[in-house]
């Protein structure tokens, strides 16, 4: 399953479940990054979580 966010860029990462944030800067980017959000990286402001309802 390929993520895409609400600005249509795809993340390349294969998940069963996710949430997907897009962090406005890198102060709000770290914010999520310290919860375990971890960064696309075609798109670096975007991150998910992976299984976040198992």
């Amino acid at each position: 399953m390929l993520l895409r966010g609400a600005s249509g860029h795809e993340c390349a990462h294969r998940c069963g479940y996710a949430l997907v944030v897009d962090a406005k800067n890198d102060k709000v980017k770290a914010f999520y990054q310290h919860y375990g959000f971890k960064a696309c990286q075609d798109v670096p402001l975007t991150l998910y979580l992976q299984d976040v309802f198992e």
